[in-house]
């Protein structure tokens, strides 16, 4: 199945596999021949050999290009939402999983990037060759575009550098005190190189939220990203 299709059915899924059980899970998605981790996660659950948590299916996901230049990805948090609306926005709490800099509130607000990948995680991950020049961090900055707390926030992503894109984050509450979150990336062409490492990230930074508001601690960044990499490629390749 392409990854057009499997966006048309994500959102009847994502609703219907929170309280499904590990036979129905593998069976709805067991077809779509996914890279191996989220293969092995519904294997390992369709034979009662790990639990079902609400969410483990949606959490190990990978997003999918809906349209040309555009990546989404959909995760189950733990709320509410303003405790996450906060690690979106706060620069004390955003470092932990993306990069220090604050978000200004409102609407043409200033987003600052102040990326350092490897202070992510307490591992010593050594960073690939083709990202040295990001050893020492990098540093952009945004505009905030939509403001509506703690339910809908857009900015755009890399102002001045000359490839302009923008993200947005949506928040959702469910029950059970869990908060949908949906991250969209547009504008960001069509280099199958740019896909792969822009979904490569968002997957890694938000399994790192994902952690932070656990209370577990994270993986090395880019060990996590490499081999997101090479999963994104494979995606990327069945599409075409």
């Amino acid at each position: 199945m392409g990854l057009l299709s499997i966006e048309i059915h994500t959102h009847y899924r994502n609703h219907q596999l929170f309280n499904a059980t590990p036979e129905t899970v593998y069976e709805a998605l067991s077809c779509e021949q996914e890279p191996s981790e989220t293969g092995q996660i519904l294997r390992q659950a369709s034979s009662n050999q790990i639990s079902m948590k609400p969410g483990i299916i949606i959490n190990k996901k990978h997003g999918i290009f809906p349209e040309p230049g555009t990546v989404q990805f959909e995760r189950l948090l733990p709320g509410p939402a303003e405790r996450i609306w906060d690690y979106l926005t706060k620069s004390e709490l955003k470092v932990k999983w993306l990069s220090a800099g604050d978000v200004e509130p409102g609407v043409g607000g200033k987003v600052e990037f102040k990326f350092k990948h490897s202070d992510l995680s307490e591992t010593d991950d050594p960073i690939p060759e083709k990202y040295k020049h990001m050893q020492d961090g990098t540093w952009f900055e945004g505009r905030v575009t939509e403001w509506d707390p703690p339910r809908r926030l857009s900015y755009t992503w890399g102002e001045g550098t000359g490839e302009e894109s923008e993200v947005t984050y949506e928040l959702i509450p469910k029950k059970d005190n869990k908060v949908l979150l949906i991250l969209t990336h547009i504008r960001l062409g069509e280099d199958p190189d740019v896909l792969i490492s822009v979904g490569a990230g968002w997957h890694t930074h938000l399994g790192i939220l994902i952690d932070r508001l656990e209370g577990n601690e994270p993986k090395g960044f880019w060990s996590v990203h490499n081999r997101m990499e090479k999963e994104y490629g494979k995606l990327l390749e069945k599409e075409h």
